[in-house]
């Protein structure tokens, strides 16, 4: 009788350890899966960042330059100081995140013909 109870413990143990192995092996599948897919978002999340830092530099750099050149138009060949009012007028349309050669830049609508 104790021999009975013995074998179907050690049937049911040996059942019980069959189970666990064929879901260990889904389950490893699945994170191994999941692992790859989290992967490949996280590397075009740093792409789509990495883009949009080149864009905003870009941007940034091409604002510097165009300071930089309005700068040495306006002194020229002379030399001569910026006031500091056309500075400060600069700075604050850099800031806004314009460039400073389109200050005096008027645009002029179409206008209807009246025939």
């Amino acid at each position: 009788m104790h021999t009975d109870k013995e074998e179907r413990n050690a049937k049911i143990s040996a059942q019980m350890k069959k189970d666990a192995e064929d879901v260990e092996e889904g389950r490893q599948e699945t994170h191994d899966n999941n692992k790859h897919t989290i992967k490949s978002n996280r590397r075009e999340e740093k792409a789509k960042r990495r883009r949009v830092n080149v864009e905003i530099a870009s941007e940034l750099i091409d604002l510097i330059m165009d300071v930089a050149n309005e700068a040495y138009e306006v002194q020229g060949n002379e030399n001569k100081k910026l006031s500091k009012d056309t500075w400060r007028t600069w700075m604050k349309v850099f800031g806004q995140g314009k460039k400073v050669s389109e200050i005096n830049l008027v645009i002029e609508e179409e206008k209807p013909d009246d025939s």
